[in-house]
Parts: C-alpha cells; sequence; structure tokens
C-alpha cells in the first residue's frame, strides 16, 4: 500500500513537497520524489516519517498549497 501512497503522491507534487501532520507529535516538511516507500529504502534516500495507515493516531497528509489532502482516522 504505501508504494501507492508515495507514488500517487509523487506524480501529484512532482518534485515539491508535502506537509505531515500528527496532532500530538512532530510534523514534517517531506518531497516524495526524495524519498523512498517505507521500508523499502533505497540506497541514499529515507522513508517516511508517518505511515498512511494510522496506529492509533491522527495523520494529515496536506499539500502546501492545500490543493489536496488525506486524514488518517484510527
Amino acid at each position: 500500500m504505501i508504494e501507492v501512497v508515495h507514488g500517487g503522491f509523487t506524480k501529484l507534487v512532482s518534485t515539491g513537497s508535502i506537509l505531515c501532520l500528527d496532532w500530538q507529535h512532530p510534523s514534517y516538511q517531506v518531497w516524495p520524489s526524495l524519498v523512498g516507500p517505507e521500508n523499502l529504502d533505497p540506497p541514499g534516500k529515507h522513508g517516511w516519517p508517518l505511515s498512511p495507515n494510522p496506529d492509533g493516531d491522527y495523520y494529515i497528509y496536506l499539500a502546501e498549497d492545500f490543493q489536496f489532502g488525506t486524514f488518517g482516522h484510527p
């Protein structure tokens, strides 16, 4: 599943970034074109800071220009 989400975000923002928000933890700015899918870290790249599947917290992935976003409810 992470591969599908990663591919979708990469197509939507190209070389741009998205915001990964977790209401009770640090939030992140992520460039999908520069990170690999979670648990599939290619050499020189890092995985996602938050999973697209909520693990008990609310996660929001949001375009910086607010054109799209997702909301994960545990």
